[in-house]
Parts: structure tokens; sequence; C-alpha cells
């Protein structure tokens, strides 16, 4: 069902990607989406997606950052929460109900920021280790952060 609605878009999605799908996946923190609580990876890998999609699909005049703790949290049908999903069905809620935006927690920014701090999985880098902590999916919150000004429903976003 899900690819089906992206499929009847692709012309319009891709149509000037090959010229501009490099300054497109700068403007997002594409690289960020390997520090993140494990299990949460394929929401991640989603909000990044569909971010990008948007951007390619308005022809870079709409460059977002979606939030990931919106998708996680409110999108009951999308899997386990923190512990894991189904990249469909969060394709299918983006569509039909749409995702917030939202940063990380280090940059703080937009509706719904990450709530946990960014660590290393499996190897050595610029973050901590992430040890075994293991956080809990947060509540869903149809509310945006209180420093932001957009009421919640009308930071929505939604696919095509």
């Amino acid at each position: 069902m899900w690819l089906r609605k992206f499929d009847q878009h692709s012309e319009v999605i891709c149509d000037d990607f090959t010229k501009s799908w490099f300054e497109i996946l700068l403007s997002h923190n594409s690289i960020e989406v390997l520090h993140l609580v494990v299990g949460e990876i394929k929401a991640f890998g989603a909000v990044e997606a569909m971010s990008d999609r948007t951007c390619i699909q308005s022809r870079g005049r709409q460059s977002v950052e979606l939030s990931a703790v919106d998708l996680v949290s409110c999108c009951e049908g999308c899997g386990f929460g923190c512990d894991g999903g189904f990249p469909g069905p969060a394709w299918d809620y983006w569509v039909e109900e749409g995702i917030v935006t939202g940063s990380s927690k280090e940059n703080h920014t937009g509706c719904q920021p990450y709530p946990f701090p960014k660590c290393e999985h499996h190897a050595k880098g610029k973050y901590p280790a992430c040890g075994e902590k293991i956080y809990k999916t947060p509540r869903c919150k149809q509310t945006c952060q209180k420093s932001y000004k957009i009421p919640y429903a009308q930071d929505k976003h939604r696919g095509r």
C-alpha cells in the first residue's frame, strides 16, 4: 500500500533529483543517523528519507528536519517504539497523519526535538559510548516545545 502511494508521484519527486541531490542531502543531518538508540534506527532512516523527499519534491524550496520522536511515539501501527518497527506503516503515517519538525537533542530546534543524547554503537567516535542504557519510548505528545511558536497541528508535514 505505501509503495503504491509514492509510485504515483515518483516523476515529481525525482524529476530534478540528479541536478540537486547533493545540495539537498547536505542540508540535512543525514550522517547523524548513525548515532541513535539502536531500536529507533528505522524511524530515523524513515524521517531522514521523508525530510529529503519533502525537499526534493519542493525543488529545494522547503527544507525540513522531521521529528523521529513524533513518529516513534505517536504512530501506534509502526511497531514497538524504541524497540524497533516497520518502515511501511511509517510512510503511511507520514502521508495520512503527518510528522512535525524536530532536530537532535543537542540542536534542540523544531516542534519536537529528539529527547535522548547522541551516542556511539559498536565503534569509537566523537560521541560517548551508548552503554547498556535503554530508554523508554516517550509518550505521544501532541504539543510542541514551549519555545517553538508554531502549534503542533500546523507544524505537521505530510507526504503525497
